[in-house]
């Protein structure tokens, strides 16, 4: 009977071991558990507070690098407020940074889908104006020889074809195919009533001397340009 109650009770003991044993390996795996939530849940808010970081932050290191020694300016050519920027970034900037070109003129240069001066330079209207012109120039009145092929009919409207250069650069820009009065109306607005004020206009060229400018301008350090060969 002695046997038997010794024998029981080892047997419980081991019972209750094992139960204890059980508890501490799920209160390790628990803790396991949690850990590895906790982990999770920090390199969530890890990334999340990289995401969110404001676009101008992250992009500190790449904030334009100003030359020594430099002593170019445009200041007669650009607003106050953008005589410090260079060529690369006023060639993607707003038509009002070209000084002179006003509120006005902005809203007029904007109805033609002129918004920035990249957009302006690059103008084909202005650009064929600018051609016209200087051809002009060179014209002799009544000196056209037999069998000579000139021509800009796909240039300018079919009623204006046979006309002269220097007939052509006194009509109004809507003369240009392409072009209607509601054009002629938005230019306006910019003292631009003819063809040949539009080719001679001085910020159409103010804006193409920046945007060619702006491809040969350095906009980084002799230091980063050596970082960046070493890669």
């Amino acid at each position: 009977m002695e046997r038997v109650a010794f024998v029981g009770a080892r047997f419980g003991a081991a019972l209750s071991g094992s139960a204890r044993c059980r508890d501490s390996l799920a209160a390790a795996a628990s803790a396991v558990h949690y850990g590895v939530a906790l982990q999770q849940q920090r390199s969530s808010r890890k990334l999340l507070s990289c995401v969110g970081k404001p676009t101008a932050v992250r992009m500190a290191a790449s904030d334009a690098w100003v030359p020594p020694h430099h002593t170019m300016n445009i200041v007669d050519a650009v607003m106050k407020a953008n005589e410090t920027d260079g060529f690369a970034t006023l060639a993607d900037a707003d038509v009002k940074t070209l000084q002179g070109i006003g509120a006005k003129g902005e809203a007029g240069l904007h109805a033609l889908g002129l918004t920035t001066v990249r957009k302006l330079a690059a103008w084909k209207y202005g650009r064929w104006a600018q051609a016209i012109v200087t051809m002009a120039e060179l014209e002799r009145a009544g000196a056209r020889p037999e069998g000579c092929s000139l021509n800009l009919d796909l240039a300018v409207d079919k009623a204006h074809e046979h006309k002269s250069l220097q007939e052509l650069i006194a009509l109004p820009p809507s003369a240009l195919q392409g072009l209607t009065s509601k054009a002629d109306e938005e230019l306006k607005k910019v003292n631009l009533t003819t063809i040949a004020k539009l080719g001679q206009w001085k910020f159409l060229k103010i804006a193409q001397a920046i945007v060619e400018l702006a491809e040969v301008e350095q906009t980084q350090s002799s230091e980063n340009r050596k970082s960046k060969a070493k890669k």
